[in-house]
């Protein structure tokens, strides 16, 4: 089987990795896996190179060109350069929206973050995307997981700076860009997770993959080297667990994330059984967290008899990653990776 070229892949932070010996477990419901001469390529063993929106489409052998991302979108070879207007690609997650300005050629233009909805006046005008000194786009392609308020917010905004914009909000699909969707009924899935198991085979062709993505919540998705998604698994993510023991104890204190980093960055041999209550609350969920995501790799990688890339990202990537005992790859753009090849594909067709 030939390897896709790498396309569209937002580059950016950390990758680490420990050895870990796989325990006995179930195996994870999934279709057989295809026997292929070139198998997928060995865990990471070591620090080295790092992804995210950072580095966007850096250093990924890609296709050129809104004509080349196309093709490899459709399986086919690349094609020669072309040139138009950019794409705006925007992620509006459950805690935030983040967005980038990519050319025809998938390079990064410009990329930002910015709040649901202020609560001030004043915090809304310092949180406004800075558009009004990006080149205009051509298109605009939303991956919209946080509801009606913020599709609204993102329309006026659109609205303020390109009146007569063309966008699209993308939902799932059967099939896309090389992925295939398991889901009974493929829209059900969540667009987040579909553009960025999209933007992860792009990052990461002919290899296995498991997606953590650690946000309000936390969700994994199995990914077949030959672009299945076999299936996932949704959990409270860090902060929301921590925040809802507060809520529905007596007794224990609601952390907030940002407390929770700080007493985890002040224990910096990593003690994990704490002396005293907040301590034990962010470690334990911490570690729920770790323990959650090596089980699910490990179940895949015993379902598939075959080495799987954990990739992680999200908000609380950052915190889980050093308490995991098992090889993974951080990497910080796939939503929005995914977003490019969608937009590049559909703008083609």
């Amino acid at each position: 089987m030939k390897h896709p070229p790498r396309s569209l892949a937002l580059h950016g932070t950390g990758v680490s990795a420990k050895s870990a010996n796989s325990g006995s477990t179930r195996s994870l419901p999934a279709p057989p896996i295809p026997q292929s001469p070139n198998p997928p390529r060995g865990l990471p063993t070591g620090r080295g190179t790092s992804y995210g929106a950072g580095d966007f489409l850096r250093g990924a052998g890609l296709p050129s060109g809104r004509e080349g991302a196309s093709q490899y979108a459709r399986g086919g070879p690349a094609r020669t350069e072309v040139s138009g207007a950019p794409f705006l690609l925007i992620d509006a997650g459950n805690s935030r929206v983040k967005w980038a300005l990519a050319d025809a050629n998938g390079a990064l233009l410009q990329s930002g973050v910015f709040a649901h909805e202020p609560a001030t006046a004043v915090a809304a005008l310092a949180d406004e995307p800075a558009w009004s000194s990006v080149p205009a786009p051509g298109s605009a392609w939303i991956s919209n997981v946080a509801g009606d308020a913020v599709a609204a917010r993102l329309a006026a905004l659109i609205d303020l700076h390109w009146p007569r914009l063309p966008r699209t909000t993308i939902r799932s699909a059967k099939q896309q860009c090389g992925v295939t969707n398991s889901y009974p009924e493929p829209a059900r899935l969540g667009s987040d997770r579909w553009a960025g198991m999209i933007g992860a085979r792009a990052a990461f062709p002919g290899e296995h993959l498991l997606i953590a993505t650690l946000g309000t919540a936390t969700t994994l998705e199995a990914l077949r080297a030959d672009g299945l998604f076999a299936g996932g698994l949704i959990a409270p993510g860090w902060s929301l667990m921590m925040h809802s023991l507060g809520e529905h104890t007596a007794q224990l204190p609601t952390l907030s994330a940002a407390s929770a980093r700080r007493l985890i960055d002040g224990n910096g041999a990593r003690e994990w059984f704490a002396t005293d209550t907040p301590h034990a609350l962010s470690a334990g969920c911490l570690l729920a967290q770790a323990g959650l995501i090596e089980r699910a790799w490990r179940e895949s990688s015993d379902a598939w008899n075959a080495p799987v890339r954990l990739v992680l990202g999200g908000g609380a990537a950052e915190e889980v990653a050093p308490a995991l005992s098992v090889p993974h790859t951080r990497h910080d753009g796939l939503v929005l990776a995914g977003l490019a090849l969608i937009a590049a594909a559909g703008d083609e067709a």
